[in-house]
């Protein structure tokens, strides 16, 4: 099986690839190549750089597929995915009335929590939300869906033992300009807490992971928050995310955040300080916390199980 999915999530498209692979099926992403026709308000529909050179660049699966709009007219794909509400007005306008011709299956993907009236629910038959919200609105309007827990690079994200380097680690793309509240709130942790701290903004996937090693915690302070995968890969990794308490309520990653095993919440900056004391002074409660945290993720999101979920998705398409 085909499966065209748009690229707005270098890690979330990636992993998907190795995910379908596995399953026998081939995904196909829009190529540099691709000319759009119908743009959003914010011009921006998905990423628009990639060509064969992608597969080894960001390690997608050796049978991806990069597609202009008449290579993937010829290749006939059998579901087409709307990824996310910007590229909905170029796979709903341009691609889904050629598809139809060839019997396709139209579904629809989100990874962050939409206003109610993002997507077209009239024509929409088939959703596969990895957020709360978008799986709340499915039920609501009575849709056939899959709840998606993405597939996670358990390989890359190994757990390769427990750290007593204090390094405090956070992973957070272009953080001082895309995030400044949160990024001014991160910088007066730091003129508090005498620790190293290490920002990685723009590091490859490899370079994070190899980074992620050297801590011994990740410190995650973000309002706006998606599927999460820099908070699951630190947790793979067997690194412990703190969390402040004002940014966790509704978010997806809340599904796995088990206190005290894979992450802990703190109330304020002085709190703050108190939990990462005990976390640093102790080592056998660091060292538990940090063999508990890749065990349980593991079990919280299982790359094997979703497999047979996604699957059986996409053969009961609507």
């Amino acid at each position: 099986m085909k499966i065209f999915f748009p690229d707005i999530h270098i890690t979330l498209t990636k992993n998907l690839s190795l995910s379908l692979q596995e399953l026998g099926h081939q995904i196909v992403i829009p190529s540099k190549n691709y000319q759009v026709k119908y743009f959003p308000p914010q011009n921006w529909v998905w990423n628009n750089s990639h060509d064969t050179k992608s597969i080894q660049k960001y390690g997608f699966a050796s049978n991806t597929l990069f597609a202009s709009k008449q290579e993937l007219l010829e290749l006939k794909p059998e579901v087409i995915f709307v990824s996310a509400f910007e590229n909905q007005f170029e796979v709903i306008n341009s691609i889904w009335p050629e598809a139809q011709k060839w019997g396709a299956k139209l579904a629809f993907y989100s990874g962050n929590d939409y206003w109610e009236t993002a997507y077209p629910w009239d024509i929409i038959k088939n959703y596969m939300p990895s957020d709360q919200l978008g799986a709340h609105l499915c039920e609501k309007h009575k849709k056939h869906y899959f709840h998606y827990r993405p597939w996670i690079d358990y390989k890359m994200f190994s757990f390769k033992g427990v750290s007593d380097n204090k390094k405090i680690g956070t992973y957070i793309c272009d953080y001082k300009n895309n995030f400044p509240q949160d990024f001014d709130c991160y910088q007066q942790v730091l003129k508090k807490h005498d620790a190293e701290y290490i920002l990685c903004e723009k590091e490859t996937k490899q370079k994070t992971a190899e980074i992620m090693n050297e801590t011994s915690c990740t410190l995650h302070i973000k309002r706006l928050e998606g599927y999460g995968f820099a908070i699951i890969e630190s947790m793979a990794r067997g690194r412990p995310v703190f969390f402040w308490e004002p940014q966790v309520a509704g978010k997806s990653y809340l599904n796995w955040l088990k206190k005290g095993v894979t992450g802990f919440i703190f109330k304020n900056l002085e709190d703050y300080l108190k939990r990462q004391s005990l976390f640093q002074t102790d080592k056998d409660f660091r060292h538990e916390v940090q063999i508990n945290c890749a065990k349980e993720i593991r079990k919280i999101i299982n790359n094997e199980e979703q497999n047979l979920k996604l699957n059986n998705f996409l053969h009961n398409l609507k």
